[in-house]
């Protein structure tokens, strides 16, 4: 884990972040943008304004084919990083899309100890379960419908439980493993 903390502050304060939230314990989140749902531009702006009121670091992952609306928010700095180089340093990744070619990106995540909060793909094959903190069960965060609430709610539920380090370490760090 202090080698997690250790990638995620190099990275903050490459992109200058770390001026702006010192906070080692604040999450840095990645907001996957490969393979992006179509969808998210209908709701682009209304998403985008509720997660910038969120007590996090976030970073919008930069690919060739995200959509121009997208690409000029300003909330968040951009990154044309992927994958395994951005989800080391990374707490959380968002994972913007319901197309199954995510799946790859999902599983390069976990192994890099980046918890997913993604769409429930709702298939016996799908490698996530929902986090339940009741039963200490589960290795992501997943919203079932593609709009904007369910989407928040799954990104604050995640937070949420990111503020019990133990708890996020030994029930849903160590889930992504198994």
């Amino acid at each position: 884990m202090r080698q997690k903390q250790i990638l995620k502050q190099t990275f903050l304060k490459e992109l200058g972040l770390n001026s702006v939230k010192k906070e080692w314990r604040q999450a840095f989140i990645v907001l996957e943008t490969a393979f992006l749902d179509e969808k998210v531009k209908q709701f682009w702006q209304e998403l985008a304004t509720g997660l910038a009121t969120l007590d996090a670091n976030f970073i919008l992952v930069d690919s060739p084919n995200i959509p121009e609306e997208i690409r000029r928010t300003n909330l968040f700095p951009k990154t044309k990083k992927t994958g395994s180089t951005i989800y080391e340093a990374a707490d959380l990744v968002l994972f913007l899309s319901s197309n199954e070619a995510i799946l790859s990106l999902i599983e390069i995540a976990q192994e890099k100890k980046a918890v997913p909060v993604s769409f429930d793909f709702l298939t016996p094959e799908f490698p996530l379960q929902n986090y339940d903190p009741v039963e200490e069960k589960g290795n992501a965060f997943l919203y079932k419908n593609f709009n904007p609430f369910t989407i928040f709610a799954a990104l604050v539920r995640a937070l949420e439980n990111y503020k019990f380090p133990y708890d996020w370490e030994t029930n849903i760090l160590r889930r992504g493993e198994e």
